[in-house]
């Protein structure tokens, strides 16, 4: 298989910009450090952290398939679910994280159900008094914003590495062009010293 180039490797590198979002990570710590829960709460709390981190880095690995996509988003957002319920509402802003991801599907269809779903969880979340709805107001609207906002510059920059890879094959193809040029002036110049020569 046909190393990445730099310029599509640089591209799709791009993503790990996206590792400044972890800063949001220092509301559930702090309610784990500092909030009235219990000791196995607290436990849960930074277990549930350490799980997430390694999801959340992982998520910017070169897109696979829909359905490892899928396992990868739905992962976070029950995890998300869980601590929300098991620890308390500090934890909602895991699932934002689930929306976000989803919204780099190249997919437009799995994108929408995938950010739709998590949206409705922090509904859910909301009915059954895990929320308060200031939480699922602001939940809804960043899985929303987010997902949509991912979504654009995901295809913003599948185009632009797909653009980078025809580059490289038109500039492949015009070398290989010229070699043949160069090769048939050799053989047209020699050709003609030996019948000189002859």
């Amino acid at each position: 298989m046909r190393r990445m180039s730099v310029t599509a490797e640089r591209l799709t590198r791009f993503g790990y910009i996206g590792l400044i979002w972890l800063v949001y990570l220092i509301f559930p710590l702090g309610d784990i450090v500092a909030g009235s829960h219990s000791l196995p709460q607290r436990i849960a709390g930074g277990l549930g952290l350490l799980v997430f981190l390694p999801l959340y880095l992982v998520g910017f690995r070169r897109r696979t398939s829909a359905v490892v996509d899928a396992l990868h988003i739905f992962g976070i957002l029950a995890l998300g679910i869980v601590l929300v319920i098991f620890v308390g509402s500090s934890f909602f802003g895991i699932l934002i994280y689930a929306a976000a991801f989803a919204g780099l599907s190249r997919n437009w269809q799995q994108a929408t159900a995938a950010v739709m779903i998590v949206a409705l969880t922090h509904a859910g979340l909301g009915l059954t008094g895990h929320l308060t709805w200031s939480f699922v107001l602001i939940g809804v609207i960043l899985d929303l914003s987010v997902g949509i906002n991912n979504f654009s510059y995901s295809k913003y920059f599948g185009t632009q590495i797909e653009l980078a890879r025809a580059r490289e094959e038109v500039e492949r193809l015009a070398a290989l062009a010229e070699r043949g040029r160069i090769a048939r002036d050799l053989h047209d110049v020699l050709g003609q010293t030996l019948t000189v020569i002859t």
